[in-house]
């Protein structure tokens, strides 16, 4: 089970997320200074609002302030959707 960070709460960073998670990596998607209300609105109803579907449970999407915060940690990979 690796590290996976994804820097980019779209439509690409969320899509990526789902084999990652089906493969028992865990996943942390940083949004983009952007994306802040973005990440407020799928932290609050588990749903992407552009993909129109819930996203894993075991996916964990933060605002761009924890970037720092995670780049820190062990990560095995990173990707920038």
């Amino acid at each position: 089970m690796g590290n996976i960070l994804i820097i980019g709460a779209g439509s690409m960073g969320t899509a990526f997320s789902f084999p990652c998670s089906d493969n028992n990596h865990d996943v942390t998607i940083v949004g983009t200074h952007l994306e802040n209300d973005f990440i407020d609105q799928i932290n609050s109803k588990n749903k992407h609002p552009l993909l129109n579907c819930d996203v894993p449970k075991n996916v964990k999407f933060l605002k761009f302030g924890k970037l720092g915060e995670e780049i820190n940690k062990k990560v095995d990979l990173i990707v920038v959707a």
